[in-house]
């Protein structure tokens, strides 16, 4: 490959080998292209540092943050007094053993986040700091007994120490570990909705669960299709509304109380005869959307509905007159 010359992220010219300029490896700025002469790019270069210079020493944080990000001015943003910036400089993989001893925690989250000084930061007495480490998948076999609920989330949702995550505290911990699909036979009979919740999108205890007194726990169970003939009559109509969405027909859904739930069964097809006289004008635009009862719908007291109705009635004539002209 021809090399070409390119301006770094230092701001120094260097030739790029890179197979595709600006791509793969390529960490330069930007390219020296044929129509370009050297007086005219290294024009471009001096423009480039003289803009980024600026940056770099400007009283505006916002300013020496792009700066950083650009990776460019890193020797001296390294100590800059805020710790947005310090954190960018860190993300850019610099002055990490400088910035693993920062004072503030969030410019030592994003020295973690570059694998740096994991078993240092193991320690760190900040939560947010070893959260982090946790998710880097470092020192699971400790942090999975750690004190902050965050931290020992961050391990669960590695899929680490589920045996013993299983009878965490934390409800949230619990639910991650049923996430995966672990420990269901237990936790199918935990105390908290959100983590049985969890167990019904596994489609485990359904038979159970299904008599759960937690409406969101039902509507799990719902949404996994089981139990559907009991569920359209359940007491909570966010069950009933889930029954409808998955398209079963249940005669007291036509004559529901929540229009939601009737729409759901006017877009499923079912019952339209009846549905095309519904009270509510969001049932009846349903129904027009099937293509059903137009005749009657272009004459609806609902605006909406009556557009609609006109409108596919025109779409079936011009279909209807494109089908006699290609004949």
């Amino acid at each position: 490959m021809p090399k070409v010359k390119a301006l770094n992220r230092n701001g120094e010219i260097t030739w790029c080998t890179a197979k595709v300029p600006g791509h793969g490896n390529c960490n330069h700025v930007f390219h020296k292209t044929k129509d370009v002469s050297d007086e005219q790019f290294q024009q471009e270069v001096d423009n480039y540092n003289e803009k980024m210079t600026r940056l770099v020493h400007s009283g505006n944080v916002k300013w020496r943050l792009e700066a950083a990000l650009a990776g460019y001015g890193l020797e001296r943003l390294v100590y800059d007094k805020n710790p947005e910036v310090r954190a960018a400089v860190a993300s850019q993989g610099y002055g990490l053993d400088k910035l693993i001893n920062d004072k503030h925690p969030f410019v030592r989250i994003h020295v973690a986040k570059q694998n740096y000084g994991l078993d240092k930061l193991i320690n760190d007495e900040n939560a947010a700091v070893r959260t982090t480490v946790a998710e880097q998948g470092y020192g699971l076999e400790k942090l999975v007994h750690d004190k902050d609920s965050y931290v020992r989330l961050a391990v669960a949702k590695k899929g680490y120490g589920l045996d013993i995550l299983k009878n965490d505290e934390d409800k949230w911990i619990r639910a991650e570990v049923a996430k995966h699909g672990y420990a269901l036979n237990e936790l199918v009979y935990d105390p908290d909705q959100d983590v049985k919740i969890e167990v019904a999108k596994h489609g485990y205890g359904l038979d159970t669960l299904v008599h759960d007194e937690g409406w969101e726990v039902r509507a799990a169970v719902a949404e996994n299709g089981y139990g559907l003939d009991e569920l359209a009559h359940d007491d909570s109509w966010h069950v009933r509304l889930v029954v409808a969405n998955k398209g079963y027909y249940s005669k007291s859904l036509v004559y529901d109380d929540k229009w939601e739930i009737r729409r759901a069964v006017a877009r499923h097809g079912h019952d339209l005869k009846t549905l095309a006289f519904d009270n509510d004008p969001n049932v009846r635009y349903a129904v027009a959307e099937q293509g059903y009862g137009l005749e009657f719908l272009k004459n609806d007291t609902c605006l909406e509905v009556r557009q609609l109705a006109r409108k596919k009635l025109m779409e079936l004539e011009e279909a209807k007159n494109q089908t006699l002209l290609s004949d």
